[in-house]
């Protein structure tokens, strides 16, 4: 199943990038090929971007649903030190979650204002075309060191998710056998 869901995402992708790069060449006319393919590449990666994103939020909500499972059981075992603990755990997801919040809501309107580029393309190319493409080029620079520290921010938020995991399981043997 998730294989098929994959599958259809890469040919959403694919078919996604094809229109893009054919709206944009019958746009500028066959003009500047560089800017064409900087454009594609800033979509392809807006795309890789939000779909880190999303995951990145889905894996934050599942560390708050596992931290409230937590809290339910520690008050079943009436632990207050780690109770306190677990709270201030809690405290400090929420802070990444309303910042991941906020990127993704900033990377939709960065996808915007790029497709409002590619529609506006042709009189900028007239105007100001080596000015455009130092913009896309300083853009795509943007968006490639952005991404590195979006895997490290998952990677951590996945340790912390099998840390919380195993507190998961000790209190759950621990509320198993302590009686």
């Amino acid at each position: 199943m998730t294989t098929l869901s994959l599958e259809r995402f890469h040919v959403v992708v694919i078919v996604i990038v094809v229109v893009v790069a054919v709206v944009v060449k019958v746009v500028v006319g066959g003009g500047v090929v560089i800017v064409e393919v900087v454009v594609v590449l800033l979509l392809l990666l807006f795309l890789l971007l939000l779909l880190l994103l999303l995951l990145l939020l889905l894996l934050l909500l599942l560390l708050l649903l596992l931290l409230l499972l937590l809290l339910l059981l520690l008050l079943l075992l009436q632990q207050q030190l780690l109770l306190l603990l677990l709270l201030l755990l809690l405290l400090i997801l929420l802070l990444p979650l309303l910042l991941l919040l906020l990127l993704l809501v900033m990377l939709l309107l960065l996808l915007l204002l790029l497709l409002l580029l590619i529609l506006i393309l042709p009189l900028i190319l007239l105007l100001l075309p080596l000015l455009l493409l130092l913009l896309l080029l300083l853009l795509l620079l943007l968006l490639l060191l952005l991404l590195p520290l979006l895997l490290l921010l998952l990677l951590l938020l996945l340790l912390l998710l099998l840390l919380l995991l195993l507190l998961l399981l000790l209190l759950l043997l621990l509320l198993m056998f302590g009686k």
